[in-house]
């Protein structure tokens, strides 16, 4: 065999092993970072994914229903701190839609609070402002008393949206 094809043969084992090496790094660096790594052949049928809502989606539509089956399934799964968090945008997108505050991309919830008129519906939503942050920024726990008492002001503060956009 002349002398170049063995030189060649040498190059390309050397690539090949060096491609490999480089697959692994890069396969061991996504696993360390959190974000996995899925076969291509992984039907995406078996794939599970959680839709996470935030004040941006509110922006596009997100429809009331949607919301609500979100609050179903935090509710069923007893995952308080996404509840809350739901039910918080729940009153906002109801908020949007009787046109009681205006939607922004980057205002903050306290920019929604000082849009409300001076009154019982602006003292109930800044209440609820303050504990879904102290809940989901805070990352405080709700208890299964403070769980029923939360869905219950916003039931209220719902109901008093609803008979403000009538009025």
């Amino acid at each position: 065999m002349p002398n170049w094809i063995s030189v060649m043969m040498g190059g390309l084992m050397y690539l090949i092993i060096g491609l490999v090496i480089f697959l692994l790094i890069y396969i061991l660096i996504l696993i360390l970072k959190g974000e996995g790594w899925e076969s291509p052949l992984s039907l995406k049928r078996d794939r599970i994914v959680k839709r996470v809502y935030t004040i941006e989606d509110l922006s596009h539509d997100t429809l009331l229903t949607e919301l609500n089956k979100a609050l179903d399934n935090s509710l069923n799964n007893g995952n308080n701190r996404e509840l809350l968090r739901i039910q918080y945008l729940i009153t906002i997108r109801n908020l949007i839609n009787s046109r009681l505050i205006k939607w922004r991309k980057n205002k903050t919830n306290y920019d929604y609070i000082n849009e409300l008129a001076p009154g019982v519906l602006r003292n109930n939503f800044t209440g609820l402002t303050i504990d879904y942050e102290r809940v989901w920024y805070g990352g405080r726990d709700i208890n299964v008393d403070n769980k029923q008492n939360n869905i219950d002001r916003y039931s209220r503060t719902l109901h008093l949206i609803k008979t403000l956009n009538v009025s």
